[in-house]
């Protein structure tokens, strides 16, 4: 692979992502599954584009740079001598550089973005409560859960861009490649019934401690 000289101020270091991770550069947005199937995918590296793709053992990630800023326009990749490449953003101008505060969340970001795809992340939810419980059930091809929280009437919940799987009718876990997407789907299942603060009844994290509070006298 080789690459055009370049100006080194413009560019700045994210990401060393391994071999064993496949990565290309697409074109436009509408990036489709088709392409990933297509034989010359991982060998057409563009030199440099504003959209990037990578797709690991445990599931793929599509970046658009738009999402960081106006100043970020586009990825770079350089071939190391370990076949590994180096991610690099390419910035707007040399005026106005990005400042590294900035760089470090993005490259925190990216460390899970290769992390996620390569074995990804979980997250468990504990239902607490007599009669409270969870189903897990699929329709149209979507996962949903049955969720009776002490409630008149049980909750259907859709789960979306993450995984999910019920060992046991008060345990939930999801797994899926993106942090933030899981983290998102936890806040939503939670939000149905937070912990209560005297007997500590609801939907909590795995783990989560509740301090409760002392019942109030009559």
């Amino acid at each position: 692979m080789q690459f055009l000289s370049i100006k080194k101020a413009m560019y700045t270091f994210i990401a060393n992502i391994p071999h064993h991770i496949d990565v290309a550069l697409v074109k436009y947005p509408s990036f489709s599954k088709n392409q990933e199937k297509d034989k010359g995918f991982a060998q057409n590296h563009l030199i440099e584009s504003q959209c990037l793709y990578l797709k690991g053992p445990f599931g793929s990630k599509y970046v658009d740079t738009s999402i960081f800023g106006e100043q970020m326009i586009g990825f770079r990749l350089e071939e190391k001598k370990d076949k590994s490449l180096d991610l690099l953003f390419k910035q707007k101008d040399s005026k106005h550089l990005v400042p590294d505060k900035k760089f470090t969340w993005i490259r925190s970001i990216f460390q899970n973005y290769i992390e996620g795809i390569t074995v990804g992340f979980t997250l468990s939810l504990q239902i607490v409560g007599v009669g409270y419980k969870v189903q897990l059930f699929e329709s149209e091809g979507a996962q949903y859960l049955d969720l009776k929280l002490g409630q008149t009437h049980s909750i259907q919940h859709k789960v979306e861009n993450v995984r999910v799987f019920v060992p046991d009718p008060t345990t939930i876990h999801l797994l899926g490649v993106d942090k933030q997407q899981i983290g998102q789907e936890a806040a939503k299942i939670q939000a149905y019934k937070l912990p209560d603060p005297y007997k500590g009844k609801g939907v909590r994290l795995s783990g989560q401690v509740i301090h409760l509070k002392e019942p109030k006298k009559k």
